[in-house]
């Protein structure tokens, strides 16, 4: 077999196995829209429990929920307290967090005792990597429902 044909055959047995492996990832993927918790993550259960308890010490006037960029926002401390500190905020980002992170963490209580004017979201980068477009978007927008369902008088800006 000539060179060419073997690299021609190469590129096509890639492009294959990639596509098989994507499809295959798409198949063992949690449902976006179903609540889940990061399990063996110790880190996402301590975060979650400082959530519950920011949300009970109060007041919260501006709530960003997300993943890591989120979470980012207030790693510089003095730029957040500019911007935000006269309104009250609260950074329920986590790193890595997914939909179905966000959807289990409000599940479990993280807007129960909270009444912010806004809930910023950020939410559904990390789930690019085994679901759809239709799929986030539709967890998005359970998201957003939730939110609604437990704080009828909160805006909502999703990022």
């Amino acid at each position: 077999m000539p060179l060419r044909n073997l690299s021609r055959l190469t590129v096509k047995l890639t492009l294959l196995a990639t596509v098989i492996t994507l499809g295959l990832t798409s198949l063992t993927a949690a449902d976006a829209s179903i609540g889940e918790p990061k399990y063996g993550n110790a880190r996402f259960f301590r975060y979650h429990a400082d959530f519950l308890e920011r949300g009970a010490k109060g007041p919260v006037g501006v709530l960003f929920i997300g993943d890591s960029i989120t979470a980012g926002w207030a790693a510089k401390s003095e730029i957040w307290d500019k911007a935000w500190g006269d309104y009250q905020p609260a950074n329920f980002g986590i790193g890595g967090d997914q939909t179905q992170h966000v959807i289990w963490r409000i599940e479990q209580g993280e807007l129960d005792k909270v009444n912010p004017k806004v809930v910023v979201l950020m939410i559904g980068t990390n789930n690019l990597g085994g679901h759809t477009a239709p799929d986030i978007a539709a967890a998005n927008g359970k998201i957003v429902s939730m939110i609604h369902a437990k704080l009828p008088e909160t805006k909502v800006l999703l990022l």
